[in-house]
């Protein structure tokens, strides 16, 4: 299934929920918002699960190999730490 594809049927699911739709903004719906923060986190899991981590786990990788593993992963995170803060429904999440 394409992302467009599972975009608009989780866009739709989330557009269900009074919870989601509570954080709803002019021009800004969450449930919008929230469908592409998990479809990117997603994106962001499999890439550090079935690409980087693996990486660490090369025998011979030199130690630039494995810090540059390390870094990759820590974008990865970063991408992930977006979203979270961009969908107001994981707000909780956010320390002030």
């Amino acid at each position: 299934m394409e992302y467009i594809d599972k975009l608009s049927i989780l866009t739709k699911a989330l557009q269900t929920s009074k919870k989601v739709n509570s954080f709803d903004e002019p021009n800004e719906p969450q449930s919008s918002v929230l469908a592409h923060s998990l479809l990117d986190c997603q994106e962001s899991f499999k890439e550090v699960s079935e690409n980087l981590i693996p990486k660490l786990f090369i025998e011979g990788a030199s130690t630039e190999e494995l810090e540059d593993a390390l870094h990759d992963i820590g974008e990865e995170l970063r991408h992930v730490l977006y979203h979270i803060n961009d969908a107001k429904f994981y707000s909780y999440l956010i320390e002030d």
